[in-house]
């Protein structure tokens, strides 16, 4: 333990019950190893920083006893045995724990890699060397890369190779570009051509590869001639030599899956694990791993999400591939893909002014939404919420229009819902489904989320004059439809209530009349009420007028 000196800015060593180990005082007091500890003095700002530094330094054993009559600028350890220290002129030198000078080189850093294995910068080049015996050392190397497994690539003179924790080069040193050694596996690249070698630097596979990658586990994805397959550290091709087109390769808690395609540019994708079984059939025109796509929101689980598209005629299907935990299977999930990206471009604005709009690409690059929109949403069940200047519409992945952008307001009625409320700006709403059909048009005083599969909407409030001259409406009523739009209970109640979610049972309620109805629409107790009449039945949905104008000005549509 430390205790504080007289000034504060010094510590004395005290042993577990406080006893005073020594009588001398310090700045700094650190263990070097069981033996040894450094000790600075000399406390004062020695660089751009506010902490207070020693800027002497000290070797000393557990007595406080200096080991050497040297001091240093500064002291940092290699490990327990060896120091890296800096004298008063700052140059460097390499010592044991008593100060003794390590070896009789121009060295200007050390680094341990392991036991037995340091590295020395020796003017300016590499070099490998058991501290412990000197004797033992390796080249000197220009550069090195990563040291793993017990492997170290090294350069020199622009060429690549590696050796091993005895300094052997167990893979000569003439390789263009080498990657780290993973699994007890690395690649290596000469002349362009690929090789695969395992730690004893044997050639897993005589023939040289056109590409080859390291993909974890012991496996290594290769491609010869055009053709793509996997092979293992043991030399076996786990996969053959046999796909031209390889989109990903995902790994999964050590299984791998592949989406291959026998032949480029013909035939369709399918989904094989590691040993050349089929996951998922050949049915799929792309499919692709969803990861490559940064800017796509994704909620991710464990696993991996694909994108596979089938082409059906003018419509595409879009689905998740991912992975059922409890078997550690891929499924089809139902949620839709998200292999989409909105594109910001231009456009012109009446045919004369540019201005910024947008459009949506697919995967590959290819337009699915024109770029004539202001604005367009996030893809949600395979559509796009779409805004131009005329209104909001609906659109699906393959471009066709589900709702034509003329209305103000589209939202969807619930989370969980797949029917979409659309309204106009003199207040009348309608309702939609996402396969474009309209269930009910825009007549309407607004609709709720589904009950029980009936859909809870208001009659139109019917604006009208008053006897006092003002611009009123008639109270707005609550009514039901079924899923379809067919009006099941008309609007004659002030509102509704569910009393018991787990019973499909509505009481609709006006004044002191209550009755209720099942999920169907029919009455269990009490009796419907007779819708009431409008006050006025004048019509307050503005009719389409054709405006003509003359000149050099086109008709348009008001």
């Amino acid at each position: 333990r430390f205790v504080a000196g007289p000034n504060y800015l010094e510590r004395a060593l005290v042993d577990g019950k406080n006893r005073m180990i020594s009588d001398k005082y310090y700045h700094d007091i650190w263990k070097i190893n069981e033996n040894t500890l450094m000790v600075g003095s000399e406390p004062g700002k020695i660089d751009a920083s506010d902490l207070i530094k020693s800027a002497k330094w000290q070797l000393v054993d557990l007595d406080f006893q200096l080991k050497n009559k040297d001091s240093y600028k500064s002291i940092q350890k290699v490990d327990d045995d060896f120091l890296k220290v800096w004298d008063s002129k700052n140059n460097f030198h390499l010592v044991d724990d008593a100060g003794n000078e390590v070896v009789d080189l121009n060295v200007s850093d050390a680094y341990k890699y392991a036991e037995g294995v340091y590295k020395l910068v020796v003017d300016g080049k590499h070099l490998f060397i058991n501290l412990k015996n000197p004797v033992k050392r390796s080249n000197y190397y220009d550069n090195l890369m990563c040291a793993r497994e017990n492997r170290i690539s090294v350069q020199k003179d622009g060429l690549w190779g590696f050796i091993d924790y005895d300094f052997r080069e167990i893979c000569p040193i003439k390789a263009d570009r080498v990657t780290c050694f993973e699994d007890g596996i690395a690649t290596i690249e000469i002349n362009k051509q690929f090789y695969i070698m395992d730690s004893t630097g044997k050639l897993l596979a005589p023939e040289y590869f056109d590409y080859a990658e390291n993909v974890k586990n012991g496996y290594c994805r290769v491609r010869r001639d055009g053709k793509f397959g996997l092979l293992h550290k043991k030399g076996v091709f786990t996969i053959p030599l046999m796909y031209e087109e390889n989109n990903f390769l995902v790994n999964q808690k050590g299984n791998y899956y592949l989406s291959v395609r026998t032949t480029k540019g013909v035939g369709k994708f399918g989904i094989v694990n590691q040993f050349n079984e089929v996951i998922h059939p050949f049915i799929y025109d792309n499919c692709v791993e969803l990861s490559i796509y940064a800017s796509i929101e994704q909620k991710r689980t464990d696993g991996f999400y694909a994108f596979a598209q089938i082409e059906k005629r003018n419509e595409m299907d879009y689905h998740y591939l991912n992975f059922d935990d409890s078997k550690t299977q891929l499924k089809t999930q139902e949620n839709q893909s998200k292999g989409f990206k909105v594109i910001e471009g231009t456009c012109l604005n009446n045919n004369t002014k540019s201005i910024k709009c947008f459009g949506v690409i697919n995967w590959n690059g290819k337009q699915v939404v024109p770029f004539i929109y202001t604005s367009i949403g996030f893809l949600k069940k395979n559509t796009f919420t779409v805004y131009s200047i005329s209104g909001a519409g609906l659109i699906d992945t393959t471009g066709k229009e589900l709702i034509p952008s003329v209305y103000k307001y589209l939202y969807e009625l619930g989370s969980d819902c797949d029917l979409i409320q659309v309204g106009r700006h003199y207040g009348g709403w309608g309702l939609y489904d996402y396969s474009g059909k309209m269930l009910a048009d825009t007549l309407y005083g607004g609709f709720e989320k589904p009950v029980f599969g009936l859909i809870p909407f208001r009659n139109h409030p019917n604006y009208h004059f008053s006897e006092n001259k003002e611009y009123v409406h008639d109270e707005m009523k609550y009514g039901f439809m079924d899923l379809t739009g067919k009006i099941i209970i008309e609007p004659s109640y002030e509102r509704y209530q569910i009393p018991n979610p787990k019973k499909e049972e509505i009481l609709l309620i006006d004044g002191s009349t209550v009755t209720k109805i099942n999920g169907r629409g029919q009455v269990l107790e009490g009796e419907l009420l007779k819708p009431q009449q409008p006050t006025s039945v004048q019509s307050v949905t503005p009719k389409r007028k054709l405006w003509k104008f003359w000149g050099k000005k086109k008709a348009r549509w008001m």
